[in-house]
């Protein structure tokens, strides 16, 4: 709002052709702030005391599903708890062994079976059921992509999306369907260029 404001004002400044130019005093301190209350956007707010089966580091990612609140904190596995924070279990196991993963870099949730996909370090989606057993796997280096590093599932489908990492981006996002087969793709148009700085981004569900 205040940058708005700002533009505003050096917009009137610059266009008029009045000789008699004013001099406009702005004052930042003066403006007046949006403030946003809890009131203003939930009904009501609940605390969820979460068991202490396994102990927990930096948390990096919250979900909920309708049965489940899921965890991923650093250097640990992908946590499950019951809506009421009750009866933790783990999601796989860290590892490079079959059915383990090295890091869980984001993570998806099948609402209508309960099934978790995890993206794992070794380009490839780890897929595991409601109580936490290896199913199958979906590899991703056939897409031969920098790095796909978010993923969300929605109607079925599998979304990945890549970010621009040290200059490298060769998708903005890939679709598959749960058995890993490529639906639709979009590749990134800008080229590659020289970087040292990592790529981020985020994904939000809505609805």
């Amino acid at each position: 709002m205040k940058s708005l404001l700002l533009i505003l004002f050096s917009i009137l400044l610059l266009s008029g052709n009045d000789s008699k130019k004013k001099c406009i005093s702005i004052n930042p301190a003066r403006f007046s702030e949006n403030k946003i209350t809890l009131a203003d956007i939930a009904e009501d707010i609940s605390y969820i005391s979460l068991s202490s089966n396994y102990p927990i580091d930096n948390i990096l990612k919250i979900k909920l599903s309708k049965e489940s609140i899921y965890i991923k904190s650093r250097n640990m596995e992908l946590l499950a708890f019951k809506r009421n924070g009750e009866k933790s279990r783990k999601i796989g196991s860290i590892g490079r062994g079959p059915g383990q993963y090295v890091n869980c870099l984001s993570f998806a949730i099948n609402e209508l079976d309960g099934t978790i996909y995890i993206k794992d370090l070794d380009e490839s989606i780890k897929i595991f059921s409601r109580n936490g057993n290896y199913l199958r796997s979906i590899s991703l280096k056939k897409f031969e992509a920098y790095s796909l590093s978010d993923i969300e599932l929605s109607d079925s489908k599998l979304f990945a999306f890549e970010y621009i990492g040290v200059g490298h981006g060769k998708f903005n996002w890939i679709i598959l369907d749960t058995i890993g087969n490529l639906i639709k793709q979009k590749k990134n148009s800008i080229q590659t260029f020289t970087s040292n700085m990592a790529g981020g981004g985020g994904v939000y569900k809505f609805g």
